[in-house]
C-alpha cells in the first residue's frame, strides 16, 4: 500500500512540477527513478498518464481526470495518518456519551458543540435524552460520562456534580382554561384542575415542590405535554424557553400563583459525572467548558 501511494505521490509531484527531472528534485529523487514510478503506475492502471512526444510532459485526458482522483487520495491518506497520530499520542476516547435533559435548549449548548467539533475533530460524542433514573443508573455503572440535568434531590456515592446553571419554570395554561380567566390563581385552585406532569423528572426539585393537584396526569415527551395543554386537558410546570413563542402569542397563559404573581420558579442545571470514571482529554475538555461559563435558560 505504502509503494502504491509513493507512485500517487510521484505522479501528483511531475503534474504539478510540470517535469520529471523538477519533481525528482522537489522529491529527493533521481530523475530515472521518478520516470520508472510513473511507468510503474501507468501500467498498473491500465492507461497512459503523460504525453511524452513533448519537450515536457503534458497530462492526458486519462491523466487530468486521475489527477483529482490521486489528490484526493493522498489528503485521505494524510488524514488517516494524522488521525492515528494523535489517538496515539493522547489517547483521546473513542466516543463520550453525554445526557442532556429534553427541556434544555440545543442553543444554550451549541457554541460548546462548536468549539469541542474544532478541538476534538475525531472524537465522536453520543448524545442522548433519558429520564433522571436511567441517566442516574448509566452514571453509577459508568456507560455514561457526562450528564447536563436539572438538579436532583440527591446524589450518591460515587457521583460529583457542579451545579452549571438555571432555568425558567412557567405553570402555564390553555387561554380558553377556566384557571386562565383567574387574576391571581391560589393552591386551592389549582388542586381542582388536573395537574400535567413531566415523568422524566420525577426525582427533581420539579416534582417535590410542584405535585399539587390531586388530579395528575404523567408523560415524558414536552411536546405531547404542550399539545394536551392546548387542548385544555390540564395545566403544567413548563420550562419558559419551551413555551415562549406561544405566551407571546396568546395562546398560552402564565398561571399567576398567589405566592408569587410577579416572579417566575427557577430550578438549577447540574453537570454529574462519576468519579470512578476514567475520561479522555475530550471528557476532560467538556467538563471543564461546561463549568466556565453559567447557562441561563429564560
Amino acid at each position: 500500500m505504502s509503494s502504491f501511494f509513493d507512485m500517487l505521490s510521484t505522479f501528483v509531484a511531475v503534474a504539478e512540477k510540470g517535469s520529471f527531472s523538477a519533481a525528482a528534485r522537489s522529491l529527493g529523487k533521481a530523475q530515472s527513478g521518478v520516470s520508472t514510478t510513473i511507468s510503474n503506475l501507468e501500467i498498473d492502471l491500465g492507461v497512459d498518464l503523460f504525453d511524452r512526444t513533448h519537450r515536457t510532459p503534458q497530462l492526458t485526458p486519462a491523466g487530468k481526470a486521475l489527477l483529482r482522483e490521486a489528490e484526493a487520495a493522498l489528503m485521505h491518506a494524510t488524514r488517516l495518518k494524522e488521525h492515528a497520530y494523535r489517538l496515539s499520542a493522547s489517547e483521546e476516547e473513542e466516543t463520550i456519551n453525554l445526557a442532556l435533559d429534553e427541556s434544555l435548549p440545543y442553543a444554550s449548548v451549541s457554541p460548546i458543540f462548536e468549539e469541542f467539533a474544532e478541538a476534538f475533530p475525531d472524537v465522536s460524542i453520543n448524545i442522548e435524552h433519558a429520564s433522571s433514573i436511567k441517566t442516574m443508573t448509566r452514571l453509577s455503572d459508568q456507560s455514561l460520562n457526562i450528564a447536563i440535568l436539572l438538579s436532583q434531590d440527591q446524589y450518591r456515592q460515587p457521583l460529583r456534580f457542579q451545579r452549571i446553571g438555571r432555568m425558567l419554570i412557567s405553570e402555564v395554561i390553555h387561554h380558553s382554561h377556566p384557571l386562565a380567566s383567574l387574576p391571581i390563581v391560589t393552591t386551592g385552585d389549582l388542586v381542582q384542575h388536573r395537574q400535567l406532569i413531566y415523568s422524566r423528572s420525577l426525582n427533581s426539585l420539579l416534582k417535590q415542590e410542584h405535585l399539587v393537584s390531586t388530579r395528575q396526569w404523567f408523560c415524558d415527551n414536552y411536546g405531547a405535554m404542550i399539545a394536551m395543554i392546548n387542548q385544555g386537558l390540564g395545566w403544567a410546570a413548563i420550562p419558559n424557553s419551551l413555551v415562549k413563542d406561544r405566551l407571546e402569542s396568546g395562546e398560552l397563559k402564565r398561571i399567576k400563583h398567589e405566592m408569587y404573581p410577579y416572579t417566575q420558579w427557577e430550578v438549577s442545571i447540574d453537570m454529574v459525572w462519576n468519579s470512578l470514571s476514567s475520561v479522555g482529554k475530550g471528557g476532560l475538555w467538556l467538563q471543564k467548558r461546561f463549568a466556565k461559563e453559567p447557562i441561563y435558560c429564560a
